[in-house]
């Protein structure tokens, strides 16, 4: 009949209106959705010259002759020279920690010279083993030209309990600071994150008299 027949068509019209209502919701909902996003490589950490096994092995027998005199220390996992140490941070706060750059644009150089020296062999050298209470490490030479930021190239060797083996770089900066204040106090307050104040230190020290950091 066409009570029955309108019936149905409004029931069809229900049915039509609700599902286009629930697909229009679905989709606005997908389209919401995040998209998962594919990771990139992971930062890089740091350039380093690694040592061979037979330098390592004979670097571990030269430390065993200093360890007994420091039993509070672990030695490190792995020997190497550190040439750039990024730690994360930007290529303005790295030109900041050391006095050889200029600015930024030194950094991301030098980062693209030991990007395309990989696999490069270098010879290294002990020169003086140095420690504190903290840390010891052997100041070495090498031929690496201009690709190490450090002032000081060093193999740090053994570190306290939660000290950072970076600290190499500020023990072997403090000790050059100690034989010549006036060179070598930009460095070290570079390891410190103070490097704004070296002329106002210095101009202390002068009118005070003091040579060293100790003083």
């Amino acid at each position: 009949s066409l009570a029955k027949a309108l019936d149905a068509s409004s029931e069809m019209e229900r049915w039509l209106k609700d599902g286009a209502k629930d697909a229009f919701a679905g989709a606005s909902q997908n389209s919401r959705k995040p998209q998962r996003k594919e990771k990139g490589p992971p930062p890089l950490w740091i350039y380093s010259v690694e040592l061979s096994p037979e330098s390592t092995k004979d670097l571990a027998a030269f430390w065993e002759k200093y360890s007994a005199r420091l039993p509070n220390m672990t030695p490190v996992d792995d020997y190497h020279v550190t040439l750039l140490y990024l730690g994360g941070g930007s290529d303005e706060e790295v030109a900041q920690r050391h006095t050889i750059f200029q600015g930024p644009e030194d950094v991301a150089r030098l980062r693209e010279k030991l990007a395309h020296s990989e696999g490069r062999e270098m010879r290294v050298e002990v020169q003086s083993i140095v420690w504190d209470e903290r840390l010891a490490a052997a100041e070495v030479w090498g031929d690496f030209g201009e690709m190490c930021a450090n002032k000081h190239p060093h193999i740090t060797l053994a570190t306290a309990p939660k000290i950072a083996p970076r600290l190499s770089n500020e023990l072997l900066a403090r000790r050059a600071a100690a034989q010549d204040l006036a060179s070598g106090l930009g460095e070290w307050l570079g390891q410190l994150s103070l490097r704004e104040y070296e002329s106002a230190l210095l101009e202390w020290c002068a009118s005070m008299g003091a040579a060293s950091p100790e003083e």
